[in-house]
């Protein structure tokens, strides 16, 4: 692997879509740090700035060349440009985010040699796996390893494309350098008010943010002192609103919508509030342990298999309001084990989701495929 240069090429979607995004730009940084020539093309123009942009300086600085195919009209434009880079390039392995990505590495692999193709897993929503069950077969049939960052993931792609287990592995996300270099929020000594903080895309059901509400009227009924603050893309905020004001709760739950700096926002809460129906791994999660914010969340994804209930979080079973509740109320009553939560949240973070670890088992899985490419050779 050291004797040659190796042609990495990520192709991806876009670059302002989602945590994957984020996820894939760290992926391809840290192979670039260790001796990969890589690539990113994506398929919406690559505009200035944007959610992650200290992301793509850092990718950039690796040596990592990160374009767009530009505005064509469907398809045409996107797969023009696609097939010029990969006559170009001849890339030895093509690594796709995405549905739109992946449909279109499928065109073009009708049209030239094959090409060692990795596909990313980051769905976790089992209904639109099943209804999508025929695609991901037709998929199945070019690729040669599938990378998801839950063993959910792999599990649930199973389900649609038998045996699947022996050509995909499981590669926890990374978080940020400067999240696991920033220092721990000072939490206070004693608590007379909880500010919970949530962070992630204002999706109402996969988020379970209308259980929120009615853990809002709960909280208001029983004058417990807890505020919760909502901060994320606003997809379906005008709606959230609506369900708040009916409950009449705006004095217990408000929307910020989307924060360009999270650690800033998740400084201002003393402990973190996961609802969501279904996840993989959920960065936001990781972020708040990483910053020492005591959290609370639903067992959904893989978060039983990397996390300790009572030990550094506090689980409970998707759409249980009430256990929710009394885990607030226990803050209240023992808010010095709760800190203590936060305390080993912070540890576990900065001892397990690294970017160094993530990068090595990268190295791990591509390592063979190249090997395989240089005995073809």
């Amino acid at each position: 692997m050291k004797s040659a240069p190796v042609k990495l090429l990520f192709l991806a979607s876009g670059l302002s879509l989602g945590g994957a995004e984020k996820q894939m730009l760290m992926f391809a940084t840290g192979l670039a740090r260790t001796g990969f020539r890589c690539r990113i093309l994506t398929l919406r123009p690559v505009r200035a700035g944007g959610p992650w942009g200290r992301l793509r300086e850092n990718a950039e600085g690796a040596g990592v060349e990160i374009v767009g195919t530009g505005t064509g009209i469907g398809y045409f434009g996107p797969i023009v440009a696609y097939i010029r880079i990969l006559i170009a390039e001849e890339p030895t392995i093509v690594w796709t985010w995405g549905y739109r990505a992946d449909c279109l590495h499928l065109l073009s692999r009708l049209l030239l040699p094959p090409i060692f193709t990795v596909v990313s897993l980051r769905s976790a929503f089992a209904d639109k796996i099943h209804r999508f069950g025929w695609y991901w077969r037709l998929v199945d049939q070019r690729a040669s390893l599938y990378i998801a960052n839950s063993e959910l993931n792999r599990r649930l792609l199973n389900e649609v494309v038998p045996n699947i287990r022996w050509k995909s592995k499981v590669i926890y996300n990374a978080l940020e350098e400067h999240f696991l270099q920033a220092t721990a929020i000072a939490l206070p000594e004693y608590l007379q008010r909880l500010s919970v903080v949530m962070l992630g895309n204002v999706r109402i059901h996969a988020k379970g943010y209308d259980l929120v509400v009615e853990l809002a009227v709960r909280i208001k009924k029983e004058c417990l002192p807890v505020y919760i603050r909502i901060a994320g893309t606003e997809y379906e905020g005008v709606r959230l609103r609506q369900l708040i004001e009916q409950a009449q709760v705006q004095d217990i739950v408000t929307i910020e919508g989307p924060v360009g700096d999270p650690i800033k926002f998740l400084r201002q809460g003393h402990a973190f509030l996961l609802m969501s129906r279904y996840e993989g791994q959920p960065n936001a999660l990781l972020e708040a342990m990483a910053m020492g914010l005591p959290c609370i969340a639903t067992k959904v994804g893989d978060i039983v298999s990397f996390t300790h209930d009572r030990q550094d979080i506090r689980l409970i079973e998707t759409e249980d309001v009430d256990g929710a509740f009394v885990i607030l109320r226990e803050f209240f009553e023992d808010w010095s084990a709760a800190k203590r939560l936060g305390e080993m949240a912070r540890e576990l973070c900065r001892r397990t989701f690294t970017l160094e670890r993530m990068v090595r088992e990268a190295n791990d899985c591509l390592t063979p495929l190249l090997e395989s490419a240089v005995s073809i050779i």
